[in-house]
């Protein structure tokens, strides 16, 4: 992955992102969205597992996109913490 889109992702991460270490002690990063356009480029450059939703009070559709840890998540965080 480019420098450029590293910083794109963490970025989206940090605004729009969670960290977790779930129940099997694995880290992940999950995010959930109704930017269709943002979560395809974000599932595009991490390579995670991709929800579609509807959301039927709001007549959307949001998304999810999710990555259990590997080098892509370690890079992430690194370029967020420092």
């Amino acid at each position: 992955m480019r420098d450029t889109d590293l910083a794109w992702v963490a970025g989206i991460l940090e605004g729009e992102g969670s960290f977790c270490v779930c129940n099997n002690k694995t880290p992940t990063v999950s995010t959930v969205m109704y930017d269709e356009d943002i979560m395809v480029k974000l599932n595009n450059l991490i390579q995670g597992n991709f929800l579609k939703f509807n959301d039927r009070k709001r007549g959307l559709s949001f998304y999810n996109q999710s990555k259990v840890a590997s080098q892509t998540v370690s890079r992430i965080v690194v370029s967020i913490n420092g």
